[in-house]
């Protein structure tokens, strides 16, 4: 929907300026708007279609957005297992999305924590592409850490692991965040400019560079004046390598697609080169477009990741 809206808006106005600055006004617009509800929002699958047990779960947000989550417990000897992973989704995709690993992971001896976003919250509200959905994240964590652990002995290990915008927003929130302990993302962009800019040069390969450019910054100026934020405030790529003393780098591994044209490689393989710790792995997926690594090669992927857990949370017990 957005690509053909914005395709009309390009053809309309030529390679004006009025069209640039109208392009660059309606990216803004599409990317923040209320997520349109479709009667599919209510028939997705859940835990329990996969056979796990979950209970759900409501939290609100520090600008008071109500959110909910599954809760995917597991127990070893009857304890609860105090290794968890949050799952963080794409953009506009539910949190069903990302069952698959949950399933996997659950197998494997973790807890699992699938979480929305705020573009399906229950009462519509404005969203991004990785800036307000930090809060959700955090919201999320903490209901993990203090509401979830309080059923345990100790503290949670909590890893991270986030798909698309998710991995962006889970490489921007662990940064701050002592208690995650590892984080891996699947086509996590490095920076939302340069995807943004990469789109509109695929969607309008006969306009000249100065129009695109009076696009971006028109773009810009529109989510500044309407959004409150700046799209350079959505760059994982200076959280992860960031120098600052207090800074939490996290062992990352780095999931990614050879052929993405959503987020292209080159996004992955800047955020493993940048990174700012030594504990890090890329696995750049053949002939795979934007997070579809997992569909191609489900038993690997999983594995993969199980594998990185089992290093960096270690065992039950620990």
């Amino acid at each position: 929907m957005y690509r053909r809206g914005l395709k009309i808006v390009g053809v309309l106005g030529g390679t004006t300026a009025a069209s640039s600055i109208a392009i660059g006004a309606y990216s803004s617009y599409r990317i923040n708007s209320k997520r349109q509800r479709c009667y599919t929002d209510n028939f997705h699958p859940t835990p329990e279609t996969l056979r796990m047990p979950f209970r759900r779960c409501v939290f609100q947000t520090k600008d008071d957005i109500q959110l909910s989550a599954w809760y995917i417990p597991q127990t070893r000897r009857g304890k609860l297992s105090d290794r968890i992973v949050v799952l963080l989704h794409p953009y506009n995709s539910s949190k069903s999305n990302c069952l698959p690993i949950a399933r996997s992971l659950w197998e494997s001896g973790y807890s699992v924590f699938m979480t929305d976003f705020r573009s399906f919250a229950e009462k519509p509200t404005k969203q991004s592409i990785g800036y307000y959905e930090q809060r959700d994240a955090k919201a999320a964590l903490s209901y993990v850490r203090n509401v979830l652990g309080s059923e345990l002995d100790s503290p949670f290990r909590i890893g991270l692991f986030g798909a698309s915008m998710g991995g962006a927003v889970a490489l921007l929130v662990s940064e701050s965040d002592e208690s995650i302990r590892a984080v891996v993302t699947d086509c996590a962009f490095s920076s939302l400019r340069h995807v943004i800019s990469h789109q509109m040069r695929l969607m309008f390969p006969f306009m000249p560079e100065f129009t695109l450019r009076m696009s971006e910054m028109s773009m810009e100026l529109s989510n500044i004046a309407m959004y409150d934020y700046s799209l350079d405030e959505i760059e994982p790529v200076k959280s992860v390598s960031s120098d600052d003393s207090s800074s939490n780098h996290p062992p990352l591994l780095l999931i990614h697609a050879e052929d993405d044209e959503t987020v292209p490689l080159d996004h992955g393989r800047t955020l493993f080169e940048k990174a700012a710790v030594s504990d890090k792995e890329i696995w750049v997926v053949p002939n795979t477009q934007h997070i579809g690594a997992y569909f191609r090669m489900p038993l690997e992927y999983s594995k993969r990741v199980v594998q990185f857990y089992d290093r960096t949370l270690g065992d039950d017990g620990e």
